[in-house]
């Protein structure tokens, strides 16, 4: 996820963060078997039902998903299973049932995005945006771009600076409200962070896991005040430029999950939406120039 070229987020980086314990290299290495277990993934009031046999599974959504963790179902969203295969795995939900084979980390990493996408599924009345959101004051600020541009970074410098965290990596919108929805899994940080690396050169990456405290985290929607979008280079100078409402629409389609489920919709919301957002698109190098541009953001 994030990436960042200065010293001072290094600091910062190992104060905040503590490593997750080293993965084996293959699946059939990590099978750790257990009797088949359930989690329920809470979002906005519904669960969903994860059932696996597997121990590096359950150990890895109890992790990811801590702050989203329910004790109980009361609306069920839907039920995801993982199980052991032989050597490999099995993944089921009501739309799919697939083998799995190889890396463990490529395992650890479908389940979690099919946590996600279930959701979605259930929730296609919401615009499910590629973007980190923070609140302070009752209002929120999104940061949106694809992997690699620093959200999970910047989300946690902006926490030690009085923002709460309400996702890392997936913003929810209400569209006929103007708000965002909190999806609060835990962040996750990759390292070395002083270079942009291609997708399939991240997966051999440490992982480390961004700790935040109760207070630095907000459950529940909060409106949406201001949206930048992100561009990691490392060592290159601060450049923020604000955009006009236009652009604004056009960079929130753009970075939508699900813009198929909403069509001609979406672009009618999301030029509604713009008009009552600060859009700015920011282009940087150092995490923390730009995480003290954003938290002087109105």
């Amino acid at each position: 996820m994030g990436e960042s070229s200065t010293a001072t987020g290094g600091e910062i980086f190992s104060t905040v963060c503590t490593s997750v314990t080293a993965l084996p290299s293959r699946a059939s290495d990590s099978s750790g078997s257990l009797r088949a277990s359930e989690l329920f993934i809470e979002f906005d009031g519904q669960q969903l039902v994860v059932s696996t046999d597997v121990r590096a599974v359950h150990e890895f959504l109890t992790d990811a998903f801590h702050n989203m963790l329910s004790a109980t179902v009361t609306h069920e969203a839907g039920r995801l299973g993982v199980f052991a295969h032989g050597d490999d795995f099995r993944i089921e939900s009501a739309e799919t049932a697939e083998i799995i084979g190889g890396e463990i980390e490529y395992l650890l990493n479908l389940v979690k995005a099919e946590v996600r996408i279930q959701f979605m599924r259930v929730r296609r009345d919401l615009l499910w945006l590629h973007a980190a959101a923070i609140e302070r004051d009752g209002t929120a600020m999104l940061l949106a771009g694809p992997s690699g541009q620093g959200k999970s970074t910047l989300t946690s410098l902006l926490c030690r600076r009085g923002w709460r965290m309400m996702s890392d990596d997936v913003a929810p919108v209400r569209m006929d409200r103007n708000e965002v929805v909190s999806f609060c899994q835990t962040p996750v940080m990759r390292i070395p962070r002083d270079r942009v690396l291609e997708p399939h050169k991240r997966v051999g990456l440490v992982r480390h896991r961004v700790e935040l405290a109760p207070h630095e985290l907000r459950q529940g929607p909060a409106p949406i005040r201001s949206i930048g979008f992100l561009a990691f280079s490392p060592g290159s100078s601060l450049i923020v430029t604000r955009l006009t409402k236009g652009e604004t629409a056009l960079e929130l389609l753009r970075n939508s999950i699900n813009l198929v489920d909403h069509k001609a919709a979406a672009v009618a919301r999301a030029a509604e939406l713009a008009q009552g957002l600060l859009g700015v698109s920011l282009s940087y190098g150092s995490s923390a120039e730009a995480a003290d541009l954003l938290d002087s953001m109105v």
